[in-house]
């Protein structure tokens, strides 16, 4: 079965270290994980690709997380309007300055507790 993830942080360790844990922990399947270090790029990418997962930082230089995924909510050309999105902060946002989309938005700390992180991935994978 084949999945694919966008990663949208600005700091490219982070983005090693998912890609490892994704790929380590979850081999049953075949996972395609791609970067993106700020939201526009990620944006972008969203007009080309449809995702099964987006993995978001929240605070970025830039475009942000709530701006990304704003724009992916209500951009015509996205082809992830209802993709599933984790989000990644040190604190929890404020969520009414998200628009639609809310249910499908989850928010995890930094650092991240990698079981839960793959349960949820793998729980998403499945939906």
């Amino acid at each position: 079965m084949s999945k694919k993830i966008l990663i949208c942080d600005d700091e490219y360790d982070f983005y090693e270290m998912l890609d490892f844990f994704i790929k380590e922990y979850l081999d049953t399947y075949s996972i395609d994980v791609e970067f993106s270090s700020n939201g526009l790029d990620a944006l972008l990418n969203t007009t080309k690709s449809k995702y099964d997962l987006i993995i978001s930082d929240f605070k970025m230089p830039g475009m942000d997380g709530i701006n990304f995924i704003n724009s992916l909510r209500t951009k015509d050309t996205s082809q992830n309007h209802e993709t599933p999105v984790l989000m990644f902060s040190a604190f929890r946002p404020n969520l009414n300055e998200l628009v639609g989309g809310r249910d499908s938005i989850t928010f995890m700390t930094k650092p991240f507790n990698s079981e839960k992180l793959m349960q949820y991935i793998e729980y998403q994978f499945q939906s």
